[in-house]
């Protein structure tokens, strides 16, 4: 293959996994609360998707290191319909003012203190 070509084959999903202290918590944000799809729920390991990504949360024993962690930045329709249902079920959120960077509406933790972000999904298409 010539250098700088394309791979033949190129990834087409993305698994992510992480850890977690509360595995129930987790499912619970994730899933009840922002909507996610749930495909695995065993006693150790948790696995919602969102489109083509999986995100796989481990049981973690112990303090976690959150800080520096990356960064979620989910795209939504509607972003602001998802945060009128996240303060009525109580999820503390951020809404930065006239809107954050790369269109953030607002953001939220995860139950291990992760930096949530939601923006509108970019219109694709022309006009």
């Amino acid at each position: 293959m010539p250098p700088g070509a394309p791979p033949a084959d190129p990834p087409t999903s993305l698994l992510m996994s992480l850890a977690a202290q509360d595995l129930t918590a987790t499912r619970d944000f994730y899933v009840r609360d922002l909507g996610l799809t749930l495909a695995v729920e065993e006693t150790s390991r948790l696995l919602v998707r969102v489109g083509g990504t999986s995100l796989e949360f481990r049981q973690h024993d112990g303090a976690l290191q959150v800080e520096g962690d990356l960064e979620f930045t989910f795209q939504c329709e509607e972003p602001a319909a998802l945060l009128r249902r996240l303060r009525a079920l109580g999820v503390e959120v951020d809404v930065p003012p006239g809107g954050g960077a790369a269109g953030v509406a607002f953001t939220a933790r995860d139950p291990d203190g992760r930096r949530v972000a939601f923006a509108a999904r970019p219109r694709t298409g022309g006009g």
